[in-house]
């Protein structure tokens, strides 16, 4: 396989923050010398294997097993490859953007040469790797990421952080013309009017999204590469605010919230 260093990098760059491995404490009852017996806590990291890449099917692909995160590599149309992202994102940076580098895969080392030079690496076995289902979408609707992601973005800091309460620790969409999004943590809660539309459709009138996916979606709006506009006097228009923010704390006026809101957080 031979993918541009820019483009590879590029991909691997949106995929960061999705290849650690979780780590589960680990606890064990051992004894000293005296014969007492005595708990010993270590930690061990589980799927090993998440830490890789796999590109395949056209696409790089990394999970947690929580998200999964899909970036377009027409490159990669055969076979498999598995790409330990911390030692490959370390050696693209000193790597010209410019140049092409060849992936092989033998056994559970993987190869990348390029004009310059060639590094390998170990990795795990590409049967390892989890399978990625495929979701078929029952609702699909296109609206401004510049509106929509730093919107939920600011909807975070009133999320629950424990994660026991999955409604109180996630942002709400509440479809329709305008957009809404809401999120409260049962003593606080925040509001906001977007100036776009998402109609409902199939019976859905709102979405959950729990606050680990905003906080991906704000990396991938980050990261992702912007298209340049036919007009460039729209550059400007960008970066204004197209939102009306209403916030208040436990002393505020909850009535002034529309009825799915309040129903749903009373209710959480």
């Amino acid at each position: 396989m031979q993918v541009e260093v820019l483009k590879l990098r590029n991909a691997l760059g949106l995929l960061e923050g999705l290849t650690k491995p979780k780590v589960e404490k680990v606890e064990t009852t051992v004894k000293n010398k005296r014969g007492r017996s005595k708990t010993k806590v270590t930690k061990e990291r589980t799927w090993p294997v998440l830490r890789n890449v796999m590109l395949q099917d056209r696409r790089a692909v990394a999970t947690d097993l929580d998200i999964a995160v899909m970036v377009d590599l027409p490159e990669a149309t055969l076979g498999r490859y598995l790409l330990p992202f911390k030692q490959v994102s370390k050696l693209l940076t000193y790597v010209p953007g410019n140049q092409e580098v060849t992936i092989e895969m033998r056994g559970n080392t993987v190869l990348l040469t390029w004009p310059e030079g060639s590094a390998t690496y170990a990795t795990e076995s590409l049967d390892d790797y989890p399978v990625i289902p495929e979701i078929k979408p029952v609702m699909r609707h296109s609206v401004s990421a510049d509106i929509l992601v730093p919107a939920l973005v600011s909807m975070l800091d009133y999320c629950a952080q424990e994660e026991a309460r999955p409604v109180l620790s996630s942002v709400i969409l509440l479809l329709g013309n305008p957009l809404e999004v809401a999120a409260g943590d049962g003593f606080r809660m925040a509001f906001k009017t977007l100036t776009v539309r998402w109609p409902t459709s199939n019976g859905i009138s709102s979405i959950l999204l729990p606050a680990k996916v905003v906080n991906t979606l704000s990396h991938l709006w980050r990261k992702a590469p912007r298209p340049m506009p036919d007009d460039l006097s729209k550059i400007g228009g960008i970066a204004r605010t197209c939102c009306e923010q209403r916030e208040y704390g436990n002393r505020g006026k909850p009535n002034t919230y529309p009825r799915e809101v309040r129903q749903r957080f009373h209710a959480g």
